[in-house]
């Protein structure tokens, strides 16, 4: 009986939205709730402003030269390890980009966030449309202007959006 009720507590844990051993943070999350109040609104715009990329592929103030891992470390923001770490991963994503959605793509649609977690689902590996289960890579070409590079950074925008997508 003992037993029994260790493995169902257990399982009630790991099942539970919310919990479980390996929680994937949010990086647009924490900088909406954490960074926003002080810097823009929107994440993607604060990183090409005030950010740029080494060629070793270390995130240093534009102003400052200074390395941003180890300036969030001491922020008022307290962002954990593992917050630094996923606002990393993006600001080196918005970097990389360019911009490319918000001189394409925000004619259409309101942000890469919303457009791929509302509307797209990884598939067998493939970024594909929720609904129509189309492959998003064949529909971007010839779609939204784009250029097959342009096609292939939106793609990789997209997919990373579900990876950090807690829908």
């Amino acid at each position: 009986m003992w037993r029994q009720l260790v493995i169902c507590t257990f399982a009630v844990f790991l099942l539970s939205p919310g919990t479980g051993l390996s929680q994937t943070i949010d990086p647009h999350a924490v900088f909406e709730e954490r960074c926003s109040r002080c810097h823009t609104q929107h994440a993607g715009q604060f990183t090409r402003k005030t950010l740029t990329m080494k060629a070793d592929g270390e995130i240093v103030g534009r102003k400052t030269d200074e390395p941003i891992k180890s300036f969030l470390a001491g922020h008022s923001g307290n962002p954990s390890r593992e917050e630094i770490s996923a606002l990393l991963d993006m600001f080196a994503l918005q970097i990389q980009s360019g911009g490319l959605f918000e001189k394409k793509c925000r004619i259409c649609h309101d942000s890469a966030k919303k457009l791929a977690r509302v509307r797209l689902e990884m598939r067998n590996g493939r970024l594909v449309g929720w609904i129509s289960a189309r492959d998003v890579r064949d529909f971007l070409t010839g779609h939204g202007r784009l250029d097959n590079k342009e096609v292939e950074i939106i793609n990789r925008m997209l997919v990373w959006q579900l990876q950090y997508s807690q829908r």
